[in-house]
């Protein structure tokens, strides 16, 4: 058979799709209307009886030939249960269409419906090819089918999307879409200003929520479970819930879409979520006709579909040009600056006789062009960590700790620095990334400290009931808690949250080096790790940096 025209089997809406598609197939096969009309009802009754006992099941309308070598249309439903091949159903089909076939594949079977066309000689390869371009090019044939669509290419949008982190919100916050992204454990970190502003919600009150959280309460132990389910299966999600629009204070149909973004290993690294307003359409279904506001959304549609295309559009342009900073960063931005430290120095041997004055200019060039080469590594190390799709492997955090103790042997000394430790574990990850998370954290301690450094080190497993207190972590798992503890400056609890912010500092320059990254290095590689990162101080009392990492 010669597939024309295929419709997946997910809900009562979809059984809609197929009449219509195989109504419209018979149609352009030259079948009368009668022919049209029984053909459909068989693929209606058959195809019913897959979308409520199998799992997976689809339609495939096409042209094929029989055994006398004439063509015929067939309508294949496939991925059905036994249940399906043994029904009153399948009795009726045999009455409607020329032939019946059930063949089995595998544990499921194929329910194939066969009708006779007469004059199949004129069914040519570019004939049906003919038929194939018109179901391509067709308009929606309805609203759900128009959201259908949209979700598809959607699904290719967030392939794009996970180029650029940045691009994306920029983008997000500019389609007419309301949309939302959960970390590997499916905590809410980022919703779009639609979604904000149509809960009337601040993100800091989103965050410490589940997205179900957000629906009508009689929608939200239904959801829940459809939701753990493709979460645990890692399966792109679809389902309908209502939410409550701030302005009036009543609940809406929306269209609900959670989409995994996979890595390399097909582990979601991230989940897109979409809300689609399809209140108008929920009530037409529910009432059976059709009416003005339908039209209208389904104009509305159209229109930000075209709009999406063109933000996409845009996004692959943004793309490339961070693609060319990064090269520009990279190469020639530090090739300058390394010159002009070089020439620098020469020109300040060369006068060694000039005056103080000159001489406390000629430090600040190289001291501003050194900070300068440092924050650019800084951000392209930010950048790197920022879309890693390393593979994890069994690290030992003693052998991290060996390797930054080495790096930082000459500054512990100078400092006259004590670290105290007692066998670390052993966890799942990157180890070039680990080893830049000790590196941070025991810069961190050696650097803002005004006496002489004391750096304890120490790992324990978290108990379940620690870790049903920390919703960002996933409870399936197991964790490590890593804790790096100091006798420093330390820091009021109230900047605990924006000292993980890039270029976020709590000292001035003058007083402690530093580009401001070293800290958002250290979250962005705790997120990648499936943990967090926390910490905990008091002005003049040290801190403590609190990492979640998954047992080995």
């Amino acid at each position: 058979m010669k597939q024309v025209v295929r419709v997946n089997l997910e809900n009562e809406m979809d059984l809609i799709l197929a009449h219509k598609r195989a109504m419209k197939l018979a149609e352009l096969c030259g079948l009368s209307l009668t022919v049209q009309t029984t053909l459909a009802t068989a693929v209606s009754e058959i195809a019913r009886c897959a979308l409520f006992h199998s799992k997976d099941a689809h339609l495939s309308l096409g042209i094929g030939t029989a055994k006398d070598n004439t063509r015929q249309l067939t309508a294949a439903i496939c991925n059905t249960v036994e249940s399906c091949a043994n029904t009153e159903a399948l009795n009726l089909a045999r009455r409607l269409v020329t032939e019946v076939a059930i063949v089995k594949n595998g544990n499921k079977f194929d329910i194939r419906l066969n009708y006779g066309i007469r004059f199949g000689a004129l069914f040519t390869d570019n004939k049906i090819q003919s038929f194939l371009d018109y179901f391509k090019n067709e308009p929606p044939l309805s609203a759900y089918d128009e959201i259908r669509r949209k979700n598809i290419q959607l699904l290719e949008l967030s392939d794009r999307l996970r180029e650029s982190e940045t691009q994306y919100r920029m983008l997000a916050d500019t389609l007419p879409l309301m949309m939302f992204s959960l970390n590997p454990t499916g905590a809410i970190v980022y919703t779009n200003q639609w979604l904000r502003e149509y809960l009337g919600q601040h993100f800091s009150m989103l965050d410490t929520m589940t997205w179900q959280m957000l629906l009508h309460p009689d929608d939200y132990s239904r959801v829940s479970g459809e939701w753990n389910h493709s979460f645990r299966k890692k399966l792109t999600f679809s389902t309908q819930g209502r939410l409550k629009n701030r302005r009036d204070n009543n609940h809406y149909w929306h269209l609900i879409s959670v989409i995994p973004v996979k890595g390399e290993a097909n582990i979601p690294q991230q989940w897109i979520g979409f809300f689609v307003d399809i209140h108008t359409q929920k009530l037409a279904e529910e009432t059976f006709k059709d009416n003005a506001e339908l039209k209208e959304t389904q104009k509305q549609l159209v229109e930000y579909q075209k709009k999406l295309e063109e933000k996409v559009n845009e996004l692959n342009i943004s793309n490339h040009e961070l693609e060319q900073f990064a090269y520009i960063a990279s190469h020639d931005l530090q090739e300058p600056l390394r010159k002009i430290v070089t020439f620098s120095s020469l020109l300040e041997e060369r006068l060694k006789n000039i005056d103080d004055d000159s001489r406390v200019y000629f430090n600040k060039i190289v001291s501003s062009t050194k900070r300068m080469t440092a924050l650019i590594k800084d951000v392209l190390d930010y950048s790197r960590i920022a879309k890693s799709n390393e593979e994890f492997s069994v690290v030992s955090l003693d052998n991290v700790l060996k390797n930054v103790m080495t790096d930082f042997d000459l500054l512990i000394h100078q400092r006259n620095a004590i670290v105290r430790t007692s066998g670390l574990p052993t966890v799942k990850g990157i180890p070039l990334q680990l080893n830049q998370l000790f590196a941070n954290l025991m810069s961190n301690s050696l650097k803002f400290n005004e006496k002489d450094p004391v750096i304890t080190i120490t790992a324990h497993r978290v108990p379940s009931t620690e870790l049903t207190a920390q919703p960002k972590l996933d409870p399936s798992l197991s964790y490590i808690k890593l804790s790096f503890s100091d006798n420093g400056i330390g820091f009021d609890q109230q900047y605990a949250e924006q000292i993980f912010t890039i270029f976020q500092r709590l000292n001035g320059r003058s007083a402690y080096s530093g580009t401001g990254i070293g800290l958002a290095l250290c979250r962005k590689i705790a997120e990648n790790h499936h943990g967090m990162i926390t910490a905990a101080s008091e002005p003049g009392k040290g801190a403590t940096f609190n990492i979640y990492l998954v047992a080995a």
